[in-house]
């Protein structure tokens, strides 16, 4: 009895776990379509520049604009929240977290592959600043893999 209640036990938590977003995938793009117009002309077209040409799967030179015009935004004291960053720039590479402060790692090709990192720092839900460095400037050791339940976005 035991064993069929542990196997109905692990069949839900699988399938929560992929129905929730737990997992690292990309965004669909009708969700970034309805997330890049709340935010205007410039973030629209960053966002179709870098599908058109990049991708989550090979971030270069249309994320890094990307990422600057929504850092962009936060000056002009509009708010993006960690699931508009999900749906505009795809999973994050890696993140570290304390509570209720994330920062989030997004590596991308600038002089050669992955050299270059984006950091998202999240706190509350919402963005709070990013920052740009060399990858190998600051350590990853300490760093998790992304997973959507564990930053709450859902």
């Amino acid at each position: 009895m035991w064993l069929q209640g542990f196997r109905l036990a692990l069949i839900l938590a699988l399938a929560v776990g992929i129905g929730s977003g737990c997992c690292s995938r990309p965004p669909s793009e009708e969700s970034q379509r309805e997330v890049a117009a709340k935010f205007g002309p410039q973030i629209v077209e960053a966002v179709a520049e870098y599908m058109r040409e990049e991708g989550p799967s090979h971030r270069g030179e249309h994320f890094s604009t990307l990422t600057l015009e929504l850092d962009y935004l936060r000056h002009d004291r509009k708010k993006v929240t960690a699931s508009d960053l999900v749906a505009l720039l795809g999973p994050p590479d890696l993140c570290r977290s304390n509570g209720t402060a994330s920062t989030w790692a997004y590596f991308h090709d600038r002089f050669a592959k992955r050299d270059w990192v984006v950091y998202a720092h999240v706190k509350d839900g919402v963005l709070e600043r990013m920052g740009y460095n060399g990858a190998n400037v600051n350590s990853h050791e300490n760093w998790s893999p992304y997973r959507a339940d564990e930053q709450g976005v859902r």
